[in-house]
């Protein structure tokens, strides 16, 4: 008879890419977020190069309109990029600020909440400071038809604000040698990301 011992570790099989979709470590979520931010990443370089070099804007216009957060995408009804555009960067300074903070905290908030709490907490602070932008733009700065945003810097807020308000006292090293509490380098995180949220043409 062929057969044997049967499914091959439950519905999703055994294979490395099913062991991987379980999502069941830090890493596992904190590097999958992390690799669809560098796809994204790369997208964009691509776009701008094409644009440039081949006055080819079609890729570019279509990152515009599926990967940026402002009023218009939300107005014509891509409601969608409340959510992707927290998974795009155009710069590589904000690349890796944002890579560096999701590595550094990710791990271990998703140690505190798990994957589906860690994923609704990452998405709503996303949707949160999206939504929150476009309101900004619109109704303060009326300057809504030239004002875009992207970048992890919601979601990242959000990831640590929780973890301060749970280990606040915990100890981070700031550029990898200073010692300095979870709660003071947190806030000032919140505080930087929340100025460039509503500050700038591009977070």
């Amino acid at each position: 008879m062929l057969g044997g011992g049967g499914g091959g570790g439950g519905p999703l099989g055994n294979n490395p890419i099913s062991r991987w979709l379980r999502f069941d470590t830090a890493n596992k979520v904190v590097y999958t977020i992390l690799g669809v931010n560098s796809v994204v990443f790369v997208a964009w370089l691509y776009a701008k190069e094409n644009a440039a070099r081949f006055g080819d804007r079609r890729l570019y216009v279509w990152m515009m309109k599926n990967f940026t957060n402002m009023e218009r995408n939300i107005r014509e009804g891509r409601v969608w990029t409340l959510v992707t555009s927290a998974f795009s960067h155009q710069r590589i300074e904000h690349f890796a600020l944002n890579s560096i903070a999701l590595v550094s905290f990710g791990q271990a908030c998703w140690n505190i909440l798990g994957t589906r709490q860690f994923m609704l907490l990452y998405l709503g602070a996303a949707v949160g400071s999206s939504a929150l932008s476009v309101v900004y733009h619109k109704f303060i700065v009326r300057d809504s038809h030239r004002q875009y945003s992207l970048g992890a810097s919601g979601a990242l807020t959000g990831l640590a604000t929780t973890f301060a308000c749970v280990y606040p006292r915990a100890q981070f090293m700031l550029f990898f040698v200073i010692p300095v509490p979870a709660g003071i380098l947190m806030g000032a995180f919140g505080l930087y990301e929340a100025y460039n949220l509503l500050n700038r043409h591009v977070i």
